[in-house]
C-alpha cells in the first residue's frame, strides 16, 4: 500500500487540495489534517496512513475539552456512544481532548481513496449525530444519562449529507 498515493486519492474523489505531509521520524506515515465542519462548529480532522504497518486511520477532535469535574460523566456518555456505533469509538485522551477514530488495518489488500472515504464518512456522520450530547457532557451541562434522553426523545429528520461546499473553513 502506498500511503500517500492512497491519501491522494482521497482528495482527489473529494475535490478537496489539502496538503499530505510525511511525518518527520517515519517516511512511510503519510499524515493530512485539515479543519472541518460538523454542524456549527470546527472540528479537525486528521488521516493516517502507513506504507509500512498497512493501517488508516481517520481521528476527528470537537473545538471543546472535557471539563475536569465532568471526566466520569464524559467517560459514561462515550461507552454509551460507542456501543451505539457500528465503526469507530470515542475516546477520553489525557488532557481531557475528545476523540473519534476508526482505524482499518489494510494488510495484503488494495485500497483505494474510496475506502478512506467511506471511514471518514462514517466518523462524520457518528460525530454529526452526537455532537449536542458530546459537547453538553464535555461542558458539565447535563450528565450522561440526562443528554441521552434528551436526544432519544428529539424527533429528527434524517441528517442532511455533509457536502464538501460545507467543510470550507480555510
Amino acid at each position: 500500500m502506498d500511503a500517500r498515493n492512497l491519501l491522494q486519492e482521497w482528495l482527489d474523489l473529494l475535490g478537496w487540495t489539502d496538503a499530505i505531509r510525511l511525518d518527520e521520524h517515519d517516511p512511510a506515515l503519510a499524515i493530512v489534517e485539515t479543519p472541518y465542519r460538523i454542524g456549527p462548529f470546527v472540528w479537525q480532522l486528521l488521516v493516517r496512513a502507513s506504507s509500512s504497518t498497512e493501517l488508516a486511520s481517520v481521528r476527528l477532535y470537537p473545538p471543546v475539552v472535557a471539563k475536569e469535574d465532568a471526566r466520569s460523566e464524559v467517560c459514561l456518555l462515550l461507552n454509551a456512544l460507542n456501543a451505539r456505533n457500528v465503526m469507530g469509538a470515542f475516546v477520553l485522551l489525557s488532557g481531557d481532548r475528545i476523540q473519534f477514530r476508526i482505524m482499518t488495518d489494510f494488510e495484503g489488500a488494495a485500497p483505494a481513496g474510496r475506502s478512506i472515504a467511506l471511514m471518514s464518512g462514517s466518523a462524520l456522520d457518528a460525530c454529526l449525530e452526537f455532537h449536542e450530547v458530546l459537547f453538553a457532557v464535555a461542558l458539565g451541562q447535563l450528565s450522561a444519562a440526562e443528554a441521552l434522553a434528551a436526544h432519544d426523545s428529539r424527533q429528527k429528520p434524517l441528517p442532511e449529507a455533509i457536502s464538501t461546499e460545507s467543510r470550507a473553513v480555510h
